[in-house]
């Protein structure tokens, strides 16, 4: 059982790299104005299976605010009986023009989006699971997980 936790981490992680490295350079540049929170700002959603129309009940969604190519902050929810998740971050954690990544995963199946920050209060982000993670496949997701998980590991180091 815990071997399959391991792997839905790794997973999600793998998606929210593939995600955050696809993003056109309009969005990635230094060039975007950000403008600092003045409050929090929650990310909302609806998670369906592969199909896109039932509700993915259970499933680990992660969602994750980039800043260009730096982390800011990462939290973690399990969806309801509807599908529904929704994820708070603190004024610290973000900024207006910040990329906004969520994945999710259930079972094998995994999906995401992401959603550039503005200055309202909450953001919605719908994944339909089975979404292609990769335009590079299964390798260049494995090693973006990697990445990401030893990139969190160093950053908690640091912390303490």
């Amino acid at each position: 059982m815990r071997s399959m936790c391991v792997l839905h981490v790794f997973i999600v992680l793998g998606l929210l790299a593939g995600i955050a490295c696809s993003a056109s350079p309009s969005e990635a540049d230094d060039s975007v104005a950000r403008i600092a929170a003045t409050g929090p700002k929650v990310v909302t959603g609806l998670v369906y299976t592969s199909g896109g129309s039932t509700p993915a009940i259970g499933a680990t969604v992660i969602a994750t605010v980039w800043d260009g190519s730096t982390f800011r902050a990462s939290q973690s929810e399990t969806t309801d009986s509807s599908g529904f998740y929704s994820i708070t971050f603190g004024p610290s954690d973000w900024d207006v023009g910040n990329n906004i990544v969520v994945g999710a995963t259930l079972g094998s199946d995994v999906g995401g989006g992401e959603v550039i920050a503005d200055d309202s209060y909450s953001q919605t982000v719908n994944i339909s699971l089975g979404t292609v993670v990769s335009e590079f496949g299964a390798p260049a997701v494995l090693l973006a997980a990697g990445i990401v998980a030893g990139a969190l590991v160093v950053g908690r180091k640091r912390k303490v």
